[in-house]
């Protein structure tokens, strides 16, 4: 069986969270970035964006001192980590990351999920109140040469 797509993670996971209506009735799935849009509706897309690395899933459940979780679902490890453990040096990945940590620093869990699976184990660590930021979450401190170049203002 060929590995799944990006796509089939984010349906996995939003139909998960749909059977689980009771204990989550609202979440945000943002599929966008994953499809093809026309050159018109990728502009209009933009503009309506506060910048590229917004996370994929936002579920809008305080907990402890959260205000509520992002995850940014990826479909294999190796999209974010190098073989050795280091993080990617791709800048994409990089931005994401920085918005996660700008996030964590506004108050709200934040983190990278490598497929389905795991962006369920995240949430239900979240929802039971568990400290979802260690490395197994892949989302360490952020990386000491994390320095990205302010994005150029744009003309709107």
């Amino acid at each position: 069986m060929p590995p799944k797509t990006e796509l089939q993670h984010h349906l996995e996971v939003a139909k998960w969270l749909k059977r689980k209506r009771a204990i989550m009735p609202i979440f945000r799935t943002d599929y966008a970035a994953g499809l093809k849009l026309t050159a018109g509706q990728a502009k209009n897309h933009s503009r309506m964006q506060s910048g590229p690395g917004y996370p994929d899933l936002f579920i809008p459940k305080p907990v402890g001192k959260y205000h509520g979780l992002y995850i940014e679902l990826k479909k294999d490890r190796d999209a974010i980590l190098n073989k050795n453990g280091s993080m990617k040096a791709d800048l994409h990945i990089r931005k994401q990351l920085d918005v996660l940590m700008q996030l964590k620093e506004l108050g709200y869990a934040a983190a990278f999920a490598v497929g389905h699976t795991q962006a369920k184990q995240v949430i239900n660590d979240y929802l039971d109140g568990h400290n979802i930021f260690p490395q197994k979450y892949l989302l360490p401190e952020a990386p000491a040469d994390l320095k990205l170049e302010p994005e150029e203002d744009l003309p709107f």
